[in-house]
């Protein structure tokens, strides 16, 4: 769809990111993944989703959580 190009160029443009290629409809930019701003901009409008980041100790959490779930499964299956 146009319109979602036209929209991402200009904030492409915006942003200082370069857009090489421009077609009808898309087109390939590039940038400085190190620049944070512009990453984000970019992931924005490629519909990328951040991958949640998870403390060691929430993990640790989850782990205990996931195996207590299991062992009680284990103990509901065997009566």
């Amino acid at each position: 769809m146009a319109f979602r190009w036209n929209r991402a160029r200009a904030a492409f443009i915006a942003s200082g990111i370069d857009v090489t290629q421009n077609g009808d409809t898309e087109g390939c930019a590039t940038f400085d993944p190190e620049n944070a701003t512009r990453a984000k901009i970019a992931m924005l409008h490629a519909k990328v989703k951040m991958k949640r980041q998870v403390s060691p100790e929430r993990r640790e959490a989850m782990i205990a959580n996931l195996a207590r779930a299991r062992q009680d499964r284990q103990s509901i299956s065997l009566v």
